[in-house]
């Protein structure tokens, strides 16, 4: 039986690694687009899903895909975001948006990163808009 510090440094990574096998086999792109590094740009998702690169935020133009799946009913969503690992400048994070009608009413609002890190949203009008400020495979829940 494996102790539990080593339990604890194992299990995030064996739950990124199943994640990323499970959207490769059955993901298929959402959304590609080509952004301007200078101008920034936004990408329709879904309906009611959107993500926002603000002008200057990345170094150079940069093609990016957005895969997502719904698992369990679609009460849980897989985004998996590309180029993996794309980080932005500072204090110019990537905006995602989801609408109260893609959350669904009374789910919990929060995202998750593959290794389990919690994201808070800021609340707005219509839905919640997180802040990322990297590319990896993010999930949450629906009720």
């Amino acid at each position: 039986m494996l102790n539990t510090e080593l339990r604890k440094r194992i299990h995030p990574l064996v739950i990124a690694w199943v994640m990323s096998v499970f959207l490769i086999a059955v993901a298929a792109v959402a959304a590609t687009e080509l952004i301007d590094a200078k101008r920034g740009g936004r990408i329709e998702i879904d309906e009611g899903l959107t993500l926002t690169i603000l002008p200057k935020a990345l170094s150079e133009n940069t093609e990016i895909s957005v895969n997502i799946k719904e698992r369990e009913n679609g009460q849980l969503v897989f985004l998996q975001f590309e180029p993996d690992g794309l980080t932005f400048a500072d204090n110019k994070p990537a905006r995602l948006f989801a609408s109260r009608d893609f959350i669904g009413e009374g789910s919990d609002l929060t995202l998750y990163t593959s290794d389990g890190t919690a994201i808070k949203p800021k609340p707005k009008r219509h839905g919640a808009e997180w802040e990322l400020d990297h590319f990896s495979l993010y999930y949450f829940r629906r009720r």
